[in-house]
């Protein structure tokens, strides 16, 4: 994306995809496991009759269906300073199984919710 006042391209690019965790309290040599979450963080856009609405997403779901972890690591990905994961990283990862553009649709079905609310809350005409 190029700014149209500064001419800046401002984009990061990682194949396929950046990989970090939270931070840790194990002791030293303690064996981890990480288990995987995809990640959006952006801008959620609306069109709506009213206009166009945006807000910001900062969200996380499960990369491995797996029920006895949380489907989100909720807030903690907002709150908590995430390490990079790199090459000198110990541990073991889960391998993402599940694909990511499952991630984006409770965003969708949000933005039909709001249409949906928006058609039925305008003032119904008397005449066809």
């Amino acid at each position: 994306m190029t700014c149209a006042f500064c001419k800046v391209k401002s984009y990061l690019v990682a194949h396929p995809y950046f990989r970090y965790r939270l931070p840790h309290h194990a002791p030293a040599g303690k064996a981890l496991i990480y288990f995987p979450y995809w990640r959006f963080k952006g801008m959620l856009f609306s069109c709506l009759p009213a206009g166009i609405q945006n807000r910001f997403l900062d969200a996380s779901q499960q990369a491995v269906a797996a029920p006895l972890f949380p489907v989100s690591v909720g807030l903690r990905s907002q709150a908590m300073a995430l390490k990079f994961v790199n090459p000198d990283t110990d541990g073991w990862f889960i391998k993402p199984n599940l694909p990511f553009g499952r991630l984006k649709t409770p965003f969708c079905r949000v933005s039909t919710i709001v249409r949906v609310q928006e058609f039925y809350t305008r003032p119904i005409s008397a005449s066809p």
